[in-house]
């Protein structure tokens, strides 16, 4: 009876710690993906933007730049960090943000909008005037557009496993 007991919670233990390592790897496999997704999406968003007036911001330049590699490897790191701040929102905020996983996106996306313009734009020797733009509010809004476009994406992409939205828009 003891035997079996112990078998019996051999067993549980084992079926948590397989139903734990499935949920890390579909954190894993959304976190990169709405990464990829999101970051697709605001290079797309300044890309498309910089040809309407908004400001010019070549983000594999502008990090080759700063880190004395060339434009590609600069481009690399673009995508590595959007994987990143993808990371950061599995881990740290999806659970706990409200609204629908594009709105949890939206709202998670002002964080590195805000830590962009305070800390990363001066590091890399950015700033508002630099844009083509004629008003340093032109160049805060369109920034804000395409972290919003990224979180909208890379929270819609990066939800949990197996769960549906709602609403089927997002």
């Amino acid at each position: 009876m003891i035997r079996m007991a112990k078998m019996l919670s051999t067993q549980l233990l084992v079926r948590n710690l397989i139903t734990k390592l499935i949920a890390m790897e579909n954190k894993v496999i959304s976190a990169i993906t709405g990464g990829l997704a999101g970051t697709a999406v605001i290079t797309g968003v300044m890309l498309l933007g910089s040809q309407l007036g908004m400001p010019d911001i070549d983000f594999g330049t502008m990090i080759s730049n700063f880190t004395g590699t060339t434009p590609f490897i600069g481009w690399v790191l673009h995508f590595v960090m959007g994987v990143a701040l993808a990371f950061l929102y599995v881990y740290f905020f999806r659970e706990f943000l409200p609204g629908t996983f594009a709105v949890k996106g939206m709202l998670f996306s002002v964080l590195p909008y805000v830590l962009t313009i305070i800390m990363l734009f001066p590091l890399l020797s950015m700033d508002m005037s630099s844009s083509k733009s004629q008003s340093p509010g032109v160049f805060l809004v369109s920034t804000m557009i395409a972290y919003l476009a990224f979180g909208l994406v890379m929270g819609f992409i990066a939800k949990p496993y197996g769960v549906k939205n709602t609403n089927p828009a997002f």
